[in-house]
């Protein structure tokens, strides 16, 4: 069941509650965050990648899916080909802590991955990408990529954020029952990894997307927790 607040709300990134939670982690040394200029110059890649007139489409895989905190005017179910789903980013922050980094998703290479794309309409993109490069561009260890999205009613493309695998966070070396043994453990000030887990699991099954991988993985979860 999705938890409302265990999430980065939309007022959270307007208000800068986000950044207080992350100033207080950088200074702790747990990362070394992208410059307001950076976003601004990434964001404004990807925009200019569409036509002027162009919507701009979003995909999400993961935390986007049942907590955008972002307007947009429709959405679709769709799928994306040669990148995966995968727990394959270290978290100090959020869903884990620097004395036990937790797991977040991220697109790795080969596969592909079903998820929602949602459509912003141009007149408002640049605010919302604003707040989403705000929540997904907080260092380099995402990247934005552009890709072609397969929805029932048609290919769209869409920007998502891509796991940069020279990034010393990313931990594409974890088996699957390494991978079950740190979600049910982590903890952060959003709340716990397994939270995270379950809520994307959850999405996907309202939404009739399939994932075998997260089904497993969330049964392997609650074995360890006893849920």
């Amino acid at each position: 069941m999705i938890k409302p607040g265990h999430v980065i709300s939309r007022d959270a990134l307007i208000e800068g509650t986000l950044e207080k939670h992350l100033a207080e982690a950088e200074a702790k040394g747990l990362f070394v965050r992208t410059s307001e200029a950076e976003r601004k110059q990434s964001r404004a890649r990807i925009m200019e990648s569409f036509a002027p007139d162009e919507d701009i489409w979003v995909f999400g895989y993961g935390s986007l899916m049942w907590n955008p905190a972002f307007n947009f005017d429709e959405q679709r179910t769709g799928t994306i080909f040669g990148r995966h789903r995968r727990f394959c980013l270290r978290t100090m922050m959020g869903r884990g802590d620097e004395d036990f980094p937790g797991l977040t998703l991220g697109l790795d290479r080969g596969g592909s991955c079903s998820g929602i794309a949602f459509r912003i309409d141009r007149s408002h993109a640049v605010h919302e990408l604003d707040l989403i490069w705000q929540r997904e561009l907080i260092t380099d260890v995402y990247r934005p990529v552009i890709t072609p999205v397969q929805t029932p009613d048609g290919t769209v493309r869409a920007t998502t954020f891509a796991i940069n695998r020279n990034h010393h966070r990313y931990a594409g070396d974890l088996d699957m029952q390494a991978e079950a043994e740190i979600i049910a453990r982590a903890v952060g000030w959003l709340g716990t990894c397994r939270e995270y887990l379950y809520n994307t699991v959850d999405m996907l099954e309202r939404q009739n997307i399939p994932d075998q991988t997260l089904h497993r993985l969330c049964k392997m979860v609650r074995k360890i927790t006893g849920e």
